[in-house]
C-alpha cells in the first residue's frame, strides 16, 4: 500500500510540475508549519435531541475528542448524528476528515429550522509535523490531493485511488501545486500565492473562489478520531444571543472557555466575535489570522481580534 502511495506522488508531481520549484520558505510552510483544519458546529441535531458537540470532544470520558461517523455508529454514540452533505465516500466512514488549508465555513452556511443553528463553526488546527511526527504517522493517518466527495470535479470518480498519498507527500505536492497550478497565479510572490491556496477574507470576497475553493486543497484522514493530544489550538466563538430582536447576553460559549481553557492547558483556545448576520466570512478571517500570527510569532494568539492588531 506505501508504496502505491508513493507512486501516486510520483504522479502527480510529474503532472503538476511546469519548471517552477517551491521556494524555501514555501517547502517549511507546507512540511512543517501548516495545520490541517477540521470544523464543527455549536449544536447538531440527533434523534435523541439536540448535542452540543464541543462537550463531548472535550470531556474527560474515555471517548472523547473528534470521532468518525463509523466509531459513534460503532460505540453507539449519537450514531446517526448529523447526516453530512459532504456526502462520505463509501470506505471512508471510519476516519475524521481534515482539510490542508482555512477552516471550510459549511457549517456557517446551513440553517435546518432553527435561528442560527449550524451558523456557529468552531475550527480545530490540528498538530502540524513540527510539534508532532506521530500526528501525521501512516497508516493511522493518510491523505489525498483533493476531498474524493462525488461533488468534486476536480477529481476523476473512476480514478480515485489514484489520489491517495502519503501525509507528506501530499504537504509537497499542494507546494508544488502553489507555484505551477495557474489557478493560484494571482502575483509573481509565492507568499502570495500560498495564501490564495490557504485563503483569506480577501480572497473570500470572490464568491467564486469562496465556493469552490476547497475542491483544491488536499485531505487528510485520522482512523477512528482525533484525539486530544492530535489538538494544537481552537477557534472558539462568542456571540452576543438575542430575545426578541433584542441583544442581552454574551453565549454560553463565554463562560464555557473559562472551563475549557483552564482543563485542558495544552490546548490553546483562540477566541474570536462571532457576528450572527455574516458567520462565514467572521469565521474565514479568524482561521486566516490566527495562522498568519502564528507564522509571524511561532505560537497562536489568545484572540483573532489581537492577532489583528498586531498584524495590521
Amino acid at each position: 500500500m506505501q508504496n502505491e502511495l508513493e507512486n501516486n506522488f510520483k504522479t502527480w508531481q510529474a503532472k503538476i510540475h511546469k519548471g517552477n520549484e517551491p521556494e524555501p520558505e514555501i517547502l517549511n510552510l507546507f512540511n512543517e508549519k501548516l495545520f490541517t483544519t477540521h470544523c464543527f458546529p455549536f449544536e447538531k441535531i440527533t434523534p435523541q435531541g439536540d448535542v452540543i458537540p464541543y462537550e463531548s470532544i472535550f470531556s474527560s470520558k474515555d471517548h472523547n475528542g473528534v470521532l468518525s461517523n463509523g466509531y459513534r455508529k460503532l460505540l453507539k454514540i449519537n450514531p446517526d448524528d448529523d447526516k453530512s452533505s459532504r456526502n462520505i465516500p463509501k470506505g471512508l466512514e471510519n476516519y475524521v476528515f481534515t482539510y490542508l488549508g482555512i477552516h471550510q465555513p459549511y457549517y456557517a452556511r446551513k440553517n435546518d429550522g432553527k435561528i442560527g443553528l449550524n451558523s456557529k463553526p468552531f475550527g480545530i488546527f490540528v498538530k502540524n509535523p513540527l510539534l508532532s511526527i506521530e500526528t501525521e504517522k501512516f497508516p493511522h493517518n493518510h491523505a489525498s490531493r483533493r476531498d474524493v466527495g462525488k461533488n468534486n470535479d476536480d477529481v476523476d470518480q473512476k480514478k480515485t485511488d489514484l489520489e491517495f498519498l502519503l501525509p507528506k507527500d501530499a504537504r509537497l505536492l499542494m507546494a508544488y501545486q502553489v507555484c505551477n497550478d495557474p489557478d493560484h497565479n494571482c502575483s509573481p510572490s509565492q507568499l502570495e500565492r500560498f495564501w490564495h491556496y490557504y485563503g483569506n477574507n480577501g480572497f473570500w470576497n470572490d464568491g467564486e473562489y469562496a465556493t469552490n475553493s476547497w475542491k483544491k486543497k488536499a485531505e487528510f484522514r485520522f482512523f477512528e478520531r482525533l484525539k486530544l493530544e492530535d489538538i494544537e489550538a481552537v477557534l472558539w466563538p462568542i456571540w452576543l444571543d438575542e430575545i426578541d430582536g433584542v441583544e442581552e447576553k454574551y453565549s454560553r460559549t463565554y463562560d464555557d472557555l473559562k472551563i475549557y481553557s483552564r482543563k485542558l492547558t495544552k490546548i490553546k483556545f483562540i477566541t474570536y466575535d462571532l457576528d450572527l448576520r455574516k458567520p462565514e466570512i467572521c469565521f474565514v478571517e479568524a482561521s486566516y489570522l490566527a495562522l498568519a500570527y502564528y507564522f509571524q510569532k511561532g505560537i497562536f494568539p489568545d484572540s483573532a481580534q489581537l492577532a489583528k492588531l498586531i498584524l495590521s
